[in-house]
């Protein structure tokens, strides 16, 4: 009986691999892992089975659990569990101590599949140029559409946009290529501006999947990831991950601006700024008045934010733009932020003050005069000056002078008013008024030898 016993326990663990086998033949890998389960049940310190355990665990989500599992194969130094359990610390972020395996893994061989995995780990600690190293030696002899899209989107971040449409082609010619590799060409072609290919990218991962859309389908479940990877400053994988979202669902404006925001924190201003700007025309940080009275309120009704945080969201990315073109050199996309920010209620002196200095700057005197009077009457130091300024460019000289003057009572001796004040009593020749606010200024301030020049040049003039 006893041994009639131990030949049915033993025929039970071997049935339940051959049906755990079977489970990931046809893609279950949480059945499959139930069956492991029970075999495992029987033989505890199996390190095949576990190795089955940890490989199935994977597939179906469950890393944290198939790291436990792993780690009895990698002590038993099972070939290829160093691979899963790499793929495991990979999903969960873990990217230097996943690239350590993976180096030990790679010794001796080149496995194109160790190789993809070494790109995944340097995507996900930023270092680009080395993912694509290792892309390209995954895709030397293998055709792995994975490795093929994964590439083309490394390619679009290093800003080869040429390689896209080279690869694109051999990545789709795969007999049903995985989702997540056509969702990579999408996140290559909007991270290279182009829609069209994204759209394209778009119907091969529906044609895989038709519930890619769905409530709870990979649209989703790319945008949770994209959401984790930033809780952890995992730039980088939190903007592909976010961009093979928005392939799928390019009206998300939520999703759109978060990928606003990690390309800022990428330093990339140009994406970042454009991005953002792509926010402020969708839901739900579109301004109502963008259009017309009938849109606006159906708009407006349908917005998930009330109007106070919605102003508060657009003013959020408006400081964006205005960081993002300001570091560009792009003073006209910085005052058309600055305008955004006023629109959605911003009234900081700072931003007025600012405004006032891009209008001066982009030749709109008119414009600027009035904002920097506003800044005056809410007691912004330097407004004054600025509305000097701006009169004297619309060639109102006489109030130019007033408001000089008002500058200079509110900072006497200020040499940046000083001299402003100086050149426009010049210019009436009231050479002894523009001396003595110069030999005023100098006093307080002898070393600065723009006021010194100043002073000799008038009285050149004078004389």
């Amino acid at each position: 009986m006893i041994a009639l016993a131990l030949i049915l326990a033993c025929g039970g663990w071997k049935q339940n691999v051959k049906e755990g086998d079977d489970w990931m033949s046809r893609d279950n890998p949480g059945a499959a892992a139930r069956a492991y389960n029970k075999a495992i049940d029987a033989r505890p310190d199996d390190p095949a089975l576990r190795l089955k355990m940890a490989e199935a665990l994977v597939v179906d989500g469950e890393y944290e659990r198939s790291l436990e599992h792993s780690a009895l194969a990698l002590e038993a130094e099972l070939p290829s569990a160093g691979l899963v359990r790499a793929s495991a610390l990979l999903n969960l972020g873990r990217a230097d101590e996943s690239l350590e395996l993976l180096k030990r893994e790679a010794v001796g061989t080149a496995d194109p599949e160790v190789q993809r995995l070494m790109a995944e780990a340097e995507i996900m600690r930023g270092d680009l140029t080395a993912a694509g190293h290792w892309l390209r030696e995954a895709t030397r002899e293998s055709g792995d559409p994975r490795a093929l899209a994964a590439q083309a989107y490394v390619a679009a971040r290093l800003g080869d946009t040429e390689s896209i449409g080279t690869l694109m082609p051999l990545a789709r010619s795969w007999y049903e290529p995985s989702p997540s590799a056509c969702a990579d060409l999408g996140a290559a072609w909007l991270a290279a501006g182009q829609t069209g290919g994204a759209n394209a990218a778009a119907e091969l991962v529906m044609a895989v999947d038709p519930g890619a859309r769905q409530t709870g389908g990979l649209h989703d479940r790319w945008r949770d990831e994209a959401r984790r990877a930033a809780g952890t400053a995992n730039w980088e994988g939190a903007l592909r991950s976010g961009l093979r979202a928005l392939t799928l669902d390019r009206d998300d404006g939520e999703l759109t601006w978060a990928v606003a925001t990690w390309y800022a924190s990428l330093g990339d201003w140009q994406a970042a700024t454009t991005w953002a700007e792509n926010a402020l025309t969708l839901e739900p940080y579109r301004a109502p008045e963008q259009s017309g009275s009938v849109a606006a309120a159906a708009s407006a009704a349908e917005s998930t934010l009330t109007p106070e945080a919605r102003a508060q969201a657009r003013r959020e990315i408006a400081t964006l733009l205005v960081q993002g073109y300001r570091s560009l050199g792009d003073p006209a996309g910085e005052l058309r932020a600055h305008e955004i920010l006023i629109a959605s209620g911003a009234s900081g002196n700072d931003v007025l003050l600012r405004m006032a200095e891009l209008l001066i700057d982009q030749r709109r005197p008119d414009e600027a005069m009035r904002v920097a009077m506003e800044a005056h009457r809410r007691g912004a130091p330097g407004a004054a000056r600025l509305a000097a300024i701006a009169f004297r460019d619309d060639g109102d000289l006489e109030n130019a002078v007033g408001w000089a003057a008002e500058a200079w009572s509110a900072a006497p001796g200020d040499p940046d008013v000083a001299l402003l004040l100086a050149d426009m009593h010049s210019e009436e020749r009231r050479y002894d008024e523009a001396l003595q606010v110069l030999q005023m200024a100098i006093g307080l301030t002898p070393d600065n030898r723009a006021l010194q020049k100043a002073r000799r040049e008038i009285v050149e003039r004078a004389n």
